[in-house]
């Protein structure tokens, strides 16, 4: 049985992916670009030839750049194989040349960017049903990609014990993705050292997110640490 080839150059994406597989679904070969040498290209685009994959897709963050020869490799063997060939930015907006190679009709390429965007493991696991229904004729349904807010609080410090409060700041997509262990680690580790412990999940850094996270914080000002 044939399985669905994903390259994504982002390891929360690989994770979402994991964790979204609907039920029943089959294989899925998820895989970092970034840790596939040559001779791994070289295997992928003879597996795409022999029709190991139903379809093909590619989440680039710099675009073909980030993966140029295997970029090209996989788009040849695709076009050869009449493998549907998928392939989006690892960041909002358009990469126009991802688009012109990419061989899927232009409005399932742009709902899968969107659920991409959106980013969580029910709009993956949409995604992953869109692709099926439109590639394999599976009956699985897809909801639209749901809109996910952008920054947010994970878990909130204890309002009230007197006790210092740090703040730590991480990554939206490793909340999206359930990528949460080594936060909760760090959460543990800094209870036990009579901190109260506020967690923000800004989608990226950048001016004005910490200002912006400011009046969710419990109390006044800013915490002593972040």
């Amino acid at each position: 049985m044939s399985s669905l080839l994903l390259l994504s150059t982002a390891d929360t994406d690989l994770l979402a992916v994991r964790r979204a597989e609907p039920m029943g679904f089959g294989t899925v070969e998820a895989l970092n670009p970034a840790r596939v040498d040559a001779d791994g290209v070289q295997r992928l685009a003879t597996a795409v030839r022999e029709g190991a994959y139903w379809a093909v897709g590619l989440r680039l963050l710099g675009g073909r750049r980030a993966f140029p020869d295997g970029f090209d490799a996989l788009c040849r063997a695709c076009a050869e194989a009449r493998v549907p060939f998928l392939a989006w930015p690892g960041e909002r907006g358009q990469d126009l040349e991802l688009e012109a190679a990419s061989t899927a009709p232009g409005h399932l390429l742009a709902d899968a960017g969107r659920y991409w965007d959106e980013g969580g493991v029910e709009n993956v696991a949409n995604l992953l049903r869109a692709l099926s229904d439109a590639f394999r004729g599976t009956g699985f349904g897809a909801a639209p990609p749901a809109e996910v807010p952008r920054n947010g609080v994970y878990r909130r410090a204890a309002a009230g014990s007197g006790r210092p409060v740090i703040a730590i700041a991480f990554y939206r997509a490793h909340w999206m993705s359930g990528n949460l262990d080594f936060i909760d680690d760090l959460c543990r580790a800094h209870g036990r050292r009579a901190a109260r412990v506020l967690l923000l999940q800004p989608s990226r850094r950048g001016p004005g997110w910490y200002a912006r996270s400011r009046h969710r914080m419990p109390g006044r000002g800013q915490p002593p640490a972040c």
